[in-house]
C-alpha cells in the first residue's frame, strides 16, 4: 500500500529493478538506483518505500508515480 492507502499499479519489471514516472513533473524514479537523498537504498522497490515519500524534483506524493515502461528495452 501507498498513498492514500492505495495498491501500487500493477507493474511487469522485477520489483528492485522497475522505472515508475511522476505524473506531475516526468522525473524517473529508478529502484535500481533508489533515492540515496531520501536514505532509500539502491535496489529497494517503490512498494517499500515510506508512505510520506515525495518526488524529489517537484515533491508530488508517491500516488502520483506510475509505471514507467521503456520502449526501446523491450525488443
Amino acid at each position: 500500500m501507498f498513498g492514500n492507502d492505495s495498491p501500487l499499479p500493477n507493474h511487469p519489471g522485477a520489483p528492485g529493478e522497475r522505472l515508475w514516472v511522476c505524473r506531475i513533473c516526468g522525473w524517473i524514479l529508478d529502484e535500481r538506483a533508489g533515492d540515496p537523498g531520501s536514505g532509500i537504498a539502491p535496489g529497494t522497490p517503490l512498494g517499500d518505500y515510506p508512505a510520506d515519500w515525495t518526488c524529489p524534483e517537484c515533491g508530488a506524493g508517491i500516488s502520483e508515480l506510475e509505471p514507467f515502461l521503456d520502449l526501446a528495452s523491450q525488443r
